[in-house]
């Protein structure tokens, strides 16, 4: 049941983008910019329902949060404070040598512009070709 929680958002706004664009496809739907803002306008059953599952999609988006509790903190924290009152008698846990390196990137769209933000070089160059390869998708469905 966590599963469809956390899935159902992702899965409603994916269905809801899939039909906007079947209804923009087939000319149910008109796209145009207003500055940098892309507007989606239509009047048929396909485009208000896909317009139905983005709105339903953005407003159950909290349920992407909860249970991220058991992702963040895999180990009970009662290992965790064992290990720490281990650490003060003076022997060390098994694996207090190793460190772990956590690398995170993300993109942050203003409108067309990608700003990419990352700790890693090499991750936020994938993720700047990733929004460069967004980017030129987008302009090619608006201007064809």
């Amino acid at each position: 049941m966590k599963s469809l929680k956390m899935f159902l958002p992702v899965l409603l706004m994916i269905s809801g983008c899939t039909l906007l664009a079947i209804s923009v496809i087939t000319g149910d739907a008109d796209i145009s910019i207003f500055i940098i803002f892309p507007v989606f306008s239509g009047s048929t059953p396909l485009f208000v329902f896909s317009v139905i599952l983005l709105i339903a999609g953005f407003i159950s988006l909290p349920l992407l949060f909860f249970g991220m509790d058991e992702v963040a903190f895999p180990i009970p924290l009662s290992a965790i404070n064992q290990q720490e009152e281990r650490t003060e008698e003076g022997t060390a846990p098994a694996g207090a040598g190793l460190r772990s390196v956590v690398k995170a990137t993300g993109v942050i769209f203003i409108g067309p512009i990608p700003v990419v933000i990352g700790s890693d070089s090499k991750t936020a160059l994938y993720a700047a070709l990733i929004a460069l390869a967004l980017v030129t998708v987008v302009l090619l469905l608006l201007l064809f």
